[in-house]
């Protein structure tokens, strides 16, 4: 399968690669150099690829962070009330989450873009 230059595709594979690893550190790098891999050169087309994959990976990420950062905050204390304004706290996690994906998505996507050229040249 051809999947050199089909921006769409290729985030979204890097998007399902970064919510599949979670768990691990920087795994929307690892989304993104896959999208940018799957892109190909030149390294814009890598950046785009690795961006989009990030941004749509941001929504599950946004999604659990929702879930998981007040049991987190709060368990410990064992508080019955949340220590932010909830306003405050989704607008702050939607921050977070978008930038960290989207950021290390571009980071990723331009890496696996170089990769695919350097591969290329082979």
């Amino acid at each position: 399968m051809d999947t050199e230059g089909n921006t769409f595709p290729n985030s979204l594979l890097g998007a399902i690669v970064t919510v599949v690893l979670v768990v691990l550190p920087l795994s929307p790098a690892v989304g993104g150099l896959t999208s940018g891999v799957l892109q190909g050169p030149p390294q814009r087309e890598g950046v785009k690829a690795g961006g989009l994959a990030g941004l749509f990976a941001a929504v599950p990420l946004f999604l659990g962070s929702l879930f998981v950062v007040p049991i987190v905050l709060v368990a410990p204390f064992g508080v019955p009330r949340f220590p932010l304004d909830p306003i405050v706290f989704v607008l702050v996690a939607l921050i977070g989450t978008g930038s960290y994906a989207v950021g290390f998505g571009i980071v990723g996507g331009a890496l696996g873009s170089y990769l695919a050229d350097a591969r290329r040249e082979q």
